[in-house]
């Protein structure tokens, strides 16, 4: 998706949710150089606009893509997760971390 059509869709979540009057390219541009800061709006509206959460916007790397030498992360890896097997994951998780929820 190029910043022109980010741009419309955030400002589109933005205009149908009363939070602004638009969004233009200009103002991704700004954002993602950090010349800008960001509004709970503005964030939500990116956050529909790429079809994630706005938790994800804060916490992952977009650098990592899918298919990519890098897919092994554990959020790629998370997301290809069936429910089962996030279960799983956590359970491992925790005993890695030892976070099992035993004393001993």
């Amino acid at each position: 998706m190029t910043q022109e059509q980010a741009a419309e869709r955030v400002a589109a979540f933005l205009i149908e949710n009363g939070l602004a009057k638009g969004y233009t390219h200009a103002s991704i541009q700004r954002l993602e150089a950090a010349k800008i800061g960001y509004t709970q709006g503005v964030l939500e509206a990116l956050a529909h606009a790429y079809n994630t959460d706005v938790a994800s916007l804060l916490m992952r790397d977009p650098m990592v893509l899918k298919g990519s030498s890098d897919a092994r992360a554990l959020w790629s890896i998370w997301d290809q997760a069936e429910m089962a097997d996030r279960e799983k994951i956590v359970d491992i998780a925790k005993t890695v971390t030892g976070l099992t929820g035993t004393d001993g």
